[in-house]
């Protein structure tokens, strides 16, 4: 579920400017498949202080279910009964999912990836360490894939939510439009610097 939720709701990083790179309508998309983006995905890296290096699977018979909803997915933790330090644990597992969404949630006004939408196309933002580290493997895997796992389609997001509420489809004009501010390649990392920019 953390990885599934990585893959559809990570981030949306947009240049606000046009770009000499942009992807024009006729030419072709690299090929790749969900498995080879699923592959490229890792599986979060959690705390010790949240959850212990050792994990044991439920076994039969009666089960403790802990739910949360954030980032419009359910997490959930499933465990055999047992002493109040595991279920304190996995509390705090979950408590951490909506920590991450408060930084992450470019819904949230003044969440860090909503300033840096507004502020990277101006100048170079610092980012926290754990931020840029995880810009850095979204890169990655934006390689790994050839492009099919791509943070930065901010503008293309919100032309097809505009189109789909006026129920029509985008005009070729539109997407080419929206294609020449989506994409990584507009975006410079500073690994010195933990920053990040968007080029123009």
């Amino acid at each position: 579920m953390i990885g599934q939720a990585f893959q559809h709701r990570l981030i949306s990083l947009e240049s606000r400017r046009g770009s000499a790179d942009a992807v024009g309508m006729s030419e072709p998309r690299p090929t790749t498949t969900r498995r080879r983006v699923l592959s490229a995905l890792k599986p979060a890296r959690i705390s010790e202080e949240i959850l212990p290096a050792t994990r044991v699977q439920p076994s039969a018979g009666i089960t403790v279910r802990l739910t949360t909803r954030a980032m419009a997915c359910d997490f959930s933790v499933i465990m055999n009964p047992g002493p109040t330090e595991q279920i304190e644990a996995a509390g705090k597992a979950l408590e951490a999912i909506h920590a991450s969404e408060a930084w992450m949630s470019i819904y949230r006004e003044n969440s860090e990836f909503s300033q840096l939408n507004r502020k990277a196309a101006d100048a170079p933002q610092t980012l926290r360490g754990d931020i840029f580290e995880l810009i850095q493997t979204a890169q990655k895997i934006h390689l790994t894939t050839d492009g099919a796992f791509d943070i930065a389609t901010g503008a293309l997001t919100r032309l097809w939510r505009a189109c789909r509420q006026e129920q029509r489809i985008p005009a070729p004009t539109e997407i080419e439009a929206a294609l020449a501010i989506s994409g990584m390649q507009h975006l410079t990392l500073n690994p010195q610097e933990n920053s990040v920019a968007f080029r123009t």
